[in-house]
């Protein structure tokens, strides 16, 4: 997430929270049971000023479902729009216990589709 500290946040027009569209997973490929699983996930914030805000996290003992939100500003100042940049990055930390096997991690994006990774848990 970046976000200006120069900006002047009245020229910028709250728009609500909007679902960020990811396009990177980053995970470890193993982990043992008792990590502590990070993952970063990194994408388009579909505005121009957009802020991190927030994951959905769903999980079973195989699959981990995760929505990346943003809060969405747009410029409404006179003259040029300062730049900025579009792009939201958040680590999600999931804690153990984890089950020995493959665990799926799927991103979701708000036109529903997924980009996925896997992990290899380790006993």
């Amino acid at each position: 997430m970046l976000t200006s500290c120069s900006v002047d946040d009245e020229n910028w027009d709250y728009v609500g929270l909007r679902q960020v569209w990811v396009d990177t997973i980053d995970a470890p490929d193993t982990l043992q049971v008792a990590d502590t699983l990070a993952v970063s996930l990194r994408g388009w914030g579909g505005c121009d000023r957009p802020e991190f805000s927030h994951v959905d996290a769903v999980r079973d003992s195989l699959q981990l479902d995760l929505t990346l939100w943003a809060d969405c500003y747009e410029w409404s100042g006179s003259g040029a729009k300062p730049p900025t940049d579009t792009s939201v990055w958040c680590e999600h930390k999931v804690s153990p216990p984890f089950y020995p096997g493959r665990l799926l991690l799927v991103a979701h994006r708000p036109d529903n589709s997924t980009v996925s990774d896997t992990i290899l848990v380790l006993p």
